[in-house]
């Protein structure tokens, strides 16, 4: 899991467009409550990101296609964010 979160970060920091909104989708899937328990930072739950890799994957590796996934789904973010203003 750590190094799925590796190479998606290498992903987006080579790539300046996407970091905003990668700040903002994280912001949004951060865990409820996350400042009462340290580390006291707002990281998503990873029992959410288990499920939304398995019900995205299945069982299959997730890292074969998790990286271009992971741009995709920030370019099209993007881009809505765009359009929807």
């Amino acid at each position: 899991m750590k190094s799925l979160f590796r190479v998606g970060a290498i992903k987006v920091v080579a790539r300046p467009r996407l970091w905003p909104v990668a700040v903002v989708q994280l912001w949004r899937i951060r865990r409820s409550g996350w400042w009462k328990s340290f580390p006291f930072l707002p990281f998503p739950d990873m029992k959410y990101i288990d499920f939304r890799l398995t019900t995205a994957y299945g069982y299959e590796d997730p890292s074969k296609h998790f990286e271009s996934d992971l741009v995709t789904y920030l370019e099209w973010c993007r881009s809505w964010r765009k359009l929807s203003k």
